[in-house]
């Protein structure tokens, strides 16, 4: 009953997190029909929480596409940026989803939980600095028994690329999964960060034939190299990477 999916939706992100009747959505994507066409496989008619990564249309484009038909309680964005009007249209979206509701701000030190998941956002200390660069960093954590101790862990990136990464990664050290930056562009990471992080699964949210090239062949290769087991939307559908006191189960659509 602990999972995390990462859902196809084309040239976007967007990521759902459900244990013990919580779910979370990390982003939305960009086209509004594919999200609630993804949403509607999983069951989800309720979100406690959707958190938004940044300002980017392909990770927050179809928020405002969800007022109506799928209830949310609660949107999260960097605290630093909600007042900025480079954000208005997706803190107006914010107050549409959630009936009035403002966006509420999260920074380092914020965790959010979803069941037997904690979030714990890591980065940026500031928003407002350029868009990648304000994309907020979790770290997902699943403690299967509630004792504290971690069965499995994980970092969501949104568009923080390497630079942005350089300065999480020694203080999150070995994880078990990767959903790598920026759908898998050649400045999202590198080798030294991929030999610390030591991630035995890679997710890469990308569009099929999209114009900027994306995964890289660099990155592929990167992680191939280390033995990484690579999964993305674009040739397998929606990834769905199960959880228990065991360990983790990943099942592609395709």
């Amino acid at each position: 009953d602990a999972r995390m999916v990462m859902l196809d939706v084309g040239q976007g992100d967007s990521i759902l997190i459900q244990s013990k009747a919580a779910s979370v959505l990390v982003d939305t994507g960009e086209q509004g029909d594919v999200l609630l066409r993804e949403l509607a496989e999983q069951g989800v008619t309720h979100l406690d929480a959707i958190v938004i990564s940044h300002k980017d249309a392909d990770h927050a484009g179809a928020l405002k596409k969800l007022a109506g038909v799928v209830a949310v309680d609660h949107v999260y964005v960097h605290a630093d940026l909600i007042g900025q009007a480079f954000m208005e249209k997706v803190l107006e979206s914010a107050r549409w989803v959630t009936n009035g509701r403002e966006a509420e701000g999260v920074r380092p030190g914020t965790t959010l939980r979803a069941g037997r998941f904690s979030l714990n956002i890591i980065a940026p200390q500031d928003g407002g600095k350029s868009e990648n660069e304000d994309s907020l960093v979790g770290l997902l954590e699943f403690d299967a028994d509630g004792d504290g101790n971690t069965e499995a862990r994980g970092l969501l990136t949104g568009d923080a690329e390497s630079e942005a990464l350089e300065r999480v990664v020694s203080q999150v050290g070995d994880i078990d999964f990767l959903k790598v930056a920026h759908h898998g562009s050649k400045g999202g990471l590198t080798d030294e960060q991929l030999t610390e992080l030591s991630p035995k699964i890679a997710l890469i949210s990308v569009g099929a034939d999209n114009k900027y090239g994306h995964p890289s062949i660099e990155t592929v290769k990167m992680l191939e190299n280390h033995g990484v087991r690579i999964y993305r939307t674009d040739k397998q559908g929606a990834i769905s990477v199960g959880f228990s006191s065991t360990g983790m189960r990943v099942t592609p659509e395709r």
